[in-house]
């Protein structure tokens, strides 16, 4: 069984507890303000057909919905980058 527990977190901070466990980015649309407990609990076992995955025990106990989508994201590109020398 997966769990995770967090107390007192933002939304945003459980959108980042849950990137680290997806492997992939997890933004907070809900505009939600305040702080919350959150206790979830999944199977990790793929191969079981009444395992309850992390994306329906977000669903089922807590009654968010993590659905995927294409956001618009910042990045910096770095064009090119040299070495000067500086004196001591």
């Amino acid at each position: 069984m997966g769990t995770l527990t967090a107390t007192g977190y933002t939304l945003d901070d459980f959108a980042s507890l849950l990137s680290e466990n997806l492997d992939r980015p997890v933004r907070n649309l809900t505009d939600l303000p305040g702080t919350f407990d959150f206790k979830l609990r999944w199977s990790v076992d793929d191969t079981d057909p009444a395992a309850v995955s992390l994306f329906a025990a977000v669903k089922e106990q807590l009654g968010l919905w993590l659905e995927d989508r294409r956001l618009p994201i910042e990045i910096l590109i770095i064009d090119r980058a040299e070495k000067t020398p500086v004196e001591n």
